[in-house]
């Protein structure tokens, strides 16, 4: 009888768990900012990880000459992109390492700065957790060659505290 106790109540945990993780994911679907996120596409071949294509957004390179930075940023350690989302899409406009308490933004974490001139950063290299996306079988080569045209956008959503969640990768045919 203990065993079984044991057993079921295991087995409920689990499910409790895992439910909670979906829960999470839908409730920031339902909830975050969608923004509009540039982006190019590759379709890396693994056999072990399946179809998946690697997105590189504008954003992972950002060039802070024109944008506001409050505090240096360190590589390895996250921050906080602030966006505008514009006609098209959302664009940096200034850099913080404390989460903000209001407006559109990303988390972040740098992985590489490219210094300039005046002894400070100009270039940071940053991702996002969102840089990969499983997608349907035989799909990745058409993303890709969409991709080569420009003709690829991924919509975003983002949460309270910064967390992003790839909605949808879409090609615009429209686009130039």
């Amino acid at each position: 009888m203990n065993k079984l106790f044991v057993a079921i109540t295991t087995g409920i945990l689990w499910v409790l768990i895992l439910l909670s993780f979906v829960y999470l994911k839908q409730n920031l679907l339902a909830t975050g900012d969608h923004v509009l996120l540039e982006t190019t596409v590759r379709d890396p071949l693994d056999f072990f990880r399946g179809n998946y294509i690697y997105l590189q957004y504008a954003i992972a390179t950002i060039n802070t000459t024109n944008l506001k930075v409050y505090e240096n940023i360190t590589e390895g350690k996250p921050f906080y992109l602030l966006l505008e989302q514009t006609e098209t899409y959302a664009i940096p406009v200034s850099i913080v390492k404390e989460r903000p308490k209001e407006g559109i933004f990303i988390k972040a974490v740098s992985w590489y700065q490219e210094w300039g001139f005046k002894s400070k950063f100009e270039i940071i290299h940053a991702t996002y957790g969102i840089e990969e996306y499983y997608i349907e079988e035989g799909t990745g080569a058409e993303l890709e060659k969409a991709a080569a045209q420009g003709k690829v956008d991924v919509d975003v959503v983002l949460g309270k505290k910064g967390n992003a969640l790839i909605n949808k990768v879409a090609i615009n045919p429209n686009k130039k």
